[in-house]
């Protein structure tokens, strides 16, 4: 029932009412699944999103020592829950602790970040140029430093320059902020031709198929269905959905354009999609084997090209319905 477009913003306004609340000691246990202190949670930048509202839920119901306490109650708008908008890149979400502590799951999130940023700067520090690399801080000078500039811009530094930046002027670190940006424009450059290329193998696979016959009985529905509700294993469905999200559209349009050409019956090909979908299915495999036989079945009839494009094209049909069935409940 949540927002999950909110979910960095429930947890810092979370974390903020629990740090201002000076009834509650650092040491004192307030998310009772794993246990972490008012101190973990205000350190702390990585949550497990169940475990974290479900431990301070039951904090809140086992703590009745807070009752006649009218007059410190405060709503939550609106306007307090936005405010944390220009922080949210702070929180990230992990699926497990495991047996990290806090400290440790706070560095998988600062690793995570920081290599999102070597890829700006082509692993280099962004302000010298020496490459970096991302480890534990020890002797190593190349060790990746994460430094904040403004609200909302980080950039990545070695650890030389990251002693420096105290002392820039404003003006260097107004040009280090420029170059910053340069950097995430030439990033989603790269990544809109990738994303182009792509485009254009999908177009030429879609040119390419000559798949098996239909029968009579291969029936197509014609209602979407989520691929949440019928896919069960989670890395397939990430799979999926990533495919889908990104370039769902993309086939839609060239299915079009080429039915419009007259160079593709995509009734047709949905049908013997569907058609190669059940025959796999007979054989009782896992969802995963299936969709990986389709990919190379549809890598196959195309001559072994482009096999990113296939599994595109048949995460297209996962979403379209003629791979995989509804979960029934």
């Amino acid at each position: 029932m949540l927002d999950s477009n909110k979910n960095s913003l429930i947890v810092l306004a979370l974390k903020d009412i629990i740090a201002s609340d000076d009834t509650i000691e650092p040491e004192t246990i307030v998310e009772k699944v794993n246990n972490m202190t008012k101190e973990d949670i205000v350190s702390c930048n990585s949550f497990v999103l169940e475990d974290f509202l479900a431990g301070i839920f039951l904090y809140t119901v086992l703590n009745v020592e807070n009752r006649n306490c009218e007059n410190s109650v405060r709503e939550i708008t609106d306007e307090y829950i936005q405010s944390f908008e220009t922080q949210k890149k702070s929180i990230k979400f992990i699926t497990t602790y495991n047996n990290f502590s806090m400290e440790a799951a706070n560095e998988v999130a600062i690793d995570a970040r920081a290599l999102v940023l070597l890829a700006e700067t082509g692993g280099r520090c962004q302000k010298c140029g020496r490459i970096l690399g991302i480890k534990k801080e020890g002797n190593d000078i190349n060790y990746a430093k994460i430094v904040r500039l403004s609200e909302t811009d980080d950039i990545i530094l070695c650890v030389d320059c990251e002693r420096e930046i105290r002392n820039l002027s404003e003006e260097d670190k107004l040009a280090l902020l420029s170059d910053k940006h340069d950097l995430e424009i030439l990033v989603k450059a790269r990544d809109a031709t990738s994303r182009h290329e792509i485009e254009k193998q999908i177009e030429q696979v879609l040119r390419e198929v000559d798949l098996m016959d239909v029968t009579a009985d291969t029936q197509l529905k014609m209602e979407p269905i989520k691929v949440e509700n019928k896919i069960t294993e989670k890395r397939l469905k990430e799979r999926v959905l990533f495919d889908v999200r990104r370039f769902y559209e993309g086939v839609n349009d060239t299915l079009d354009r080429l039915a419009g050409e007259n160079k593709l019956n995509v009734d047709r090909f949905a049908k013997s999609i569907k058609r190669m979908y059940e025959d796999a299915s007979e054989s009782q495999i896992s969802q995963s084997a299936i969709y990986n036989l389709l990919v190379e079945t549809l890598f196959e009839k195309t001559g072994r090209k482009y096999r990113e494009a296939c599994e595109i094209i048949i995460s297209y049909f996962v979403q379209r319905c003629e791979v995989f069935d509804e979960i029934t409940k």
